[in-house]
């Protein structure tokens, strides 16, 4: 929420604003009306609903988390996430020899498993790949099978 305003009449931040523009086309932030109700979301709604959908990603993450720790031979790795919907997966490429990178890897994914994620060169993270946990259960479970079977 809100702004980024660099001062920088001599240049010597250049590098840094484009980090941060790169950065910000990453980001999809919040619209303007919703700007405007989290304040009032924040005070009105009951904090166990707050906590209710916390705990519920919880689950949710440590479920794809668990099944990519499971897999035999390890060709992905995840880290458990903290406070997002997002979980990062290391792709071990020494176990994909027709896979040169991970945006080949989430096109094969795709096309033969139909399971969309997104490879972490969107993110400047060559190598992984970027999966959602926010899906009900059921969907994950299909998901996770999925990209396991893959």
């Amino acid at each position: 929420l809100g702004w980024i305003l660099i001062h920088d009449p001599d240049r010597v931040m250049d590098e840094m604003r484009i980090a941060l523009e790169k950065l910000a086309s990453l980001i999809v932030g919040p619209s303007a009306p919703v700007q405007h109700a989290l304040p009032r979301i924040l005070s009105e709604v009951p904090e166990s609903w707050h906590v209710s959908i916390a705990t519920q990603l919880e689950k949710q993450a440590t479920f794809c988390y668990d099944k990519i720790k499971a897999l035999t031979p390890k060709a992905l790795d995840a880290t458990m996430p903290s406070g997002s919907i997002f979980m990062l997966v290391k792709i071990n490429s020494e176990y994909f020899e027709d896979i040169a990178d991970d945006i080949q890897f989430a096109s094969k994914l795709f096309q033969e498993q139909s399971v969309i994620v997104l490879p972490g060169e969107c993110f400047s993270a060559p190598g992984y790949l970027r999966i959602t946990y926010s899906a009900p259960i059921e969907i994950l479970e299909q998901a996770m099978d999925r990209i396991v079977a893959f």
